[in-house]
């Protein structure tokens, strides 16, 4: 990616959005903006984070460590995908974000949901081909154990 590409999808993927005071007590590393925010702008990030080596991967490590090192993930991507609302107001903000809530055109975690998206309409795994098909979403077609 180019720079500004980079930005921009780093940007997408966090918006400005602040931390809550519950995500920073889960961990959250709250360098960057004034309130732990990464993007300054749709397609600036802080400083902090402007720096080849923050990739996005780097950037949710930090963001979210708790939801990356633990089932949580995948419980928080569930009730995103069913529910299709935020956490209550103030609460996860963040991670609602990056998990992909009301992301367009770049959702991260695209991937993890449309496992979860399959099993929940399908009850199955994703199938080789079709809309529900991992190729469909834009994701390998082999992610490997569950």
């Amino acid at each position: 990616m180019t720079q500004a590409q980079r930005y921009s999808y780093l940007c997408n993927m966090f918006s400005v959005t602040a931390l809550s005071n519950f995500e920073k007590e889960l961990g959250a590393n709250s360098a960057g903006g004034p309130s732990g925010q990464v993007c300054q702008t749709s397609t600036l990030p802080y400083a902090t984070y402007r720096p080849i080596a923050k990739t996005p991967t780097v950037v949710a490590g930090e963001k979210l460590p708790y939801f990356l090192t633990s089932p949580e993930l995948w419980a928080e991507a569930f009730l995103i995908t069913i529910d299709g609302a935020a956490s209550p107001s103030n609460v996860l903000p963040t991670v609602d974000r990056v998990i992909g809530l009301n992301q367009s055109p770049i959702r991260s975690f695209n991937c993890s949901r449309a496992v979860l998206e399959s099993y929940i309409n399908l009850l199955t795994p994703p199938p080789a081909t079709g809309p529900f098909s991992l190729a469909a979403k834009g994701c390998p077609t082999n992610p490997g154990p569950l």
